[in-house]
């Protein structure tokens, strides 16, 4: 069912499926709503109780004024969880969400299970990102939020996939008047405001797993041998895939995200 709750001081639109004792947190990407979760949590909802929210910034939830950093982000889903009398959640983190659950680690890691970053990474931007994202900021104050969204979406998606996901491309870019732009210019601040978090998961003994594609246009071979370096043994590679697993090769995506939590879950190795 779709609600809506007041959590630190911000309206906030909430999927939750209300049914289980583990609770599966989703967490949706950059200019993408609880939506693109849709299919997803359905192949989910028979073993976890899912519950995916629209980050400040973002669709039918409100926003600070300013900036939406990943740490407010992380005051928002702990306030979230106490009125849901949930006590500790599985984060799924996708692109953007997967910076906020590696936040969540460092502030609350007592009402935290494990993390699955999806298509994500735990480092902080680099100059020349930083600089694109200010460029950004500019473009969407003269209006042309939708012109970066029909760029930046599709890019989501392997360029084999292209012509086999474009209806999911046009429903992601139905919803991009949802976003309210000031909101979005916040969320952008916070990205860049974000610090490194490998350091945190080096030292962590939460569970923590990386899935990524491999045809990634935004995580590149690069980061991927960063990753690789980092955090040996942590990653799953999903084929035919770009930086929207879930949605490219959703019944392998599925099937990694529940052989590793069922691990969690039952205390093994994960």
């Amino acid at each position: 069912m779709e609600y809506f709750l007041t959590a630190n001081n911000i309206p906030v639109h909430i999927l939750d499926t209300k049914k289980g004792d583990n609770v599966l947190l989703l967490l949706h990407g950059y200019l993408e709503t609880l939506y693109i979760y849709e299919d997803f949590v359905n192949m989910l909802a028979n073993d976890y109780r899912v519950v995916a929210i629209d980050l400040p910034g973002h669709g039918l939830s409100g926003t600070n004024k300013e900036i939406n950093t990943v740490e407010s982000n992380c005051n928002l889903i702990i306030d979230l969880l106490d009125k849901l009398n949930i006590k500790s959640v599985n984060i799924l983190g996708h692109s953007m969400g997967g910076y906020t659950a590696a936040a969540f680690l460092e502030l609350y890691p007592t009402r935290l299970d494990s993390i699955i970053f999806m298509n994500s990474h735990p480092y902080s931007d680099t100059q020349e990102k930083i600089e694109i994202r200010k460029k950004e900021i500019e473009l969407i104050r003269t209006g042309k939020l939708f012109s970066i969204a029909s760029l930046s979406i599709p890019k989501m998606f392997s360029d084999n996939n292209l012509r086999l996901f474009d209806e999911h491309i046009q429903n992601i870019l139905e919803l991009i008047d949802t976003h309210d732009p000031e909101g979005v210019i916040a969320v952008v601040n916070g990205l860049i405001a974000r610090g490194d978090k490998s350091e945190l998961l080096k030292s962590t003994s939460k569970p923590f797993v990386f899935i990524l594609g491999n045809e990634d246009n935004y995580i590149n071979s690069e980061m991927i041998l960063r990753l690789e370096s980092d955090f040996p043994a942590k990653t799953i590679f999903i084929e035919k895939c770009g930086h929207a697993c879930f949605i490219e090769n959703k019944d392998a995506t599925a099937n990694a995200v529940k052989s590793f939590l069922a691990k969690c879950i039952t205390r093994e190795n994960c």
